[in-house]
């Protein structure tokens, strides 16, 4: 015969045994809980990481990205050069594109002259050609004090100052242009030095102007001389800081 209170009694203990909790295995609950806490973490932790998406990233000046971009696009960098025509400087002083189109004022075939100024003799140290809407332009640049100059119409052939000989002049018709007190050439204690490099010739840039052609440099007078596709009106102006001497050629 089976024992029943033996029974029982090991039924009784066995539930008090589960209402009290006693004998369960708690590792799956702790592991669920340390990787709950992990997730919060890792969540944080990228919240945290995305919080400057929205700012600016500083550059090596001080300048942000977006202030960087603007500053590159509002204030483009300059670009130097002659890109309308020739000559003998990189640089060419804005003031002489008039811009637009148009004909230089006064313009006519009649000869210009300025009597020469008392002063010292004055350097040559550019010439250049440029091509305008409306005109052909040749520029002398100086180092000092605008000289005296004569501008007219001359008969071919062209004959250099001081030596007489026959100076090649391209173009139907010439303008010569003499400058007075002016050199390319300046006198020294030691001897001299050249002020204005060269070249002698320079080509036109334009339809007008074919070329303009050194035809002396003699006793402080130095003279160019025009060649010209036609005979045409010209304008003659002049320039400050430098100083400069601007013959305008109408071109067609």
């Amino acid at each position: 015969m089976t024992d029943q209170r033996g029974s029982s009694g090991d039924t009784g203990s066995t539930g008090d045994a589960a209402d009290s909790g006693e004998g369960v295995d708690r590792r799956p609950w702790i592991a669920v809980g340390v990787l709950a806490v992990v997730v919060a973490l890792l969540a944080l932790w990228l919240w945290a990481g995305s919080g400057d998406d929205g700012e600016d990233v500083a550059t090596t000046d001080g300048a942000s990205s977006s202030d960087a971009t603007s500053l590159s696009t509002s204030s483009p960098s300059s670009t130097t050069g002659d890109p309308d025509g020739t000559g003998t400087t990189a640089v060419v002083p804005a003031d002489e594109d008039p811009g637009g189109i148009s004909i230089p004022p006064g313009a006519s075939t009649t000869p210009v002259s300025v009597p020469a100024p008392a002063i010292e003799t004055t350097g040559l140290v550019a010439v250049r050609t440029a091509r305008h809407e409306g005109f052909d332009r040749v520029v002398f640049e100086f180092d000092g004090a605008l000289p005296g100059y004569e501008v007219a119409y001359a008969q071919k052939p062209v004959h250099e100052e001081g030596s007489g000989n026959e100076v090649p002049v391209s173009g139907s018709d010439v303008v010569t242009v003499r400058m007075t007190p002016a050199s390319g050439v300046r006198f020294t204690a030691d001897g001299y030095e050249e002020v204005y490099p060269g070249p002698d010739r320079v080509p036109g840039a334009g339809s007008t102007v074919t070329e303009v052609v050194e035809a002396g440099d003699f006793e402080a007078q130095t003279t160019w001389a025009v060649g010209l596709a036609d005979r045409v009106d010209f304008a003659v102006s002049v320039l400050e800081s430098p100083s400069r001497l601007v013959v305008d050629f109408v071109n067609h």
